[in-house]
Formats: C-alpha cells, structure tokens, sequence
C-alpha cells in the first residue's frame, strides 16, 4: 500500500494531475527501489529521476526486473491499484464535495491574503506611499 500510495503522490501535480509518462517513470523507479534490495542507488542518483529512469531502462535492467513482477502478477497488481487510485482522486476532486473543499482552501488563503494587505495598508509608511502613487496617477 505505501509503494502505490507513493507512486501516486509522486505522480500528482500541483492540480491533482498525473500524466502518463510521470506514472510510468514513478512506477519503474518506484518498483526498482522496493524490489531490488540488492542493487544500491546514490542520492545523487535518486535526486536525477529522469537520468536514473533512462539507466535502467537503456541497461535492460527494467526489462528484467519488469519480467519477473510481471510472472508474480505484481506489476499488473500495483499498476492497476495506480490508476485506480488517481481515477478516484479525480473523481473525488470533480465531485461537490472536492469543489467545496477547493472553494475552502481558495477562500481561506483569500483571508490571510487581505489580513496581510491590511496589515500592510495600517502601516503608516505604506499609507503616504500609496498616497502618493494615487496623487501621480491623477
């Protein structure tokens, strides 16, 4: 469960978005990780996901690696539970409810947006230079 659950994360953009490519980067990456614990990467290596990505799928080690989850059924399992799981944080964010929570979160960063700009206005030295902006705009 953590294994999808962090390919999926990994996956998501900043809207909730997971394209193709991302997921298959994050689940070859991902399932390298957890099921070659005899194989060590750098964080250096890590850190580059794209070069990391091109290594082991250029080496022909992925496709070894993809070959056996495959007999065990264990990609098909986890790549399923994937899109499964981002079908439903789709459905989930175009629903009312993951409208409303959006809403929320818009509307609450809105009030902390105008508290800071009044915060901002009651300073007297940020008063006389708005003062003057106007007065050279006419």
């Amino acid at each position: 469960m953590a294994l999808i659950e962090k390919i999926v994360n990994l996956s998501l953009d900043e809207r909730n978005y997971a394209n193709v490519v991302n997921i298959n980067i994050n689940e070859v990456l991902e399932m390298t990780f957890a099921y070659t614990t005899n194989i060590n990467f750098t964080e250096k290596q890590k850190e580059d996901r794209l070069g990391l990505y091109d290594l082991l799928v250029s080496s022909g080690l992925w496709e070894k690696i993809y070959i056996k989850l495959c007999e065990s059924r264990e990609f098909e399992y986890i790549d399923t539970c994937v899109h499964e799981m981002i079908n439903e944080t789709y459905k989930y964010r175009d629903s009312i409810l993951g409208i409303l929570d959006a809403v929320n979160t818009d509307y609450s960063n809105l009030v902390l947006d105008a508290e800071g700009i009044q915060a901002k206005l009651a300073d007297p030295d940020n008063l006389t230079l708005l003062k003057d902006v106007v007065t050279k705009l006419g």
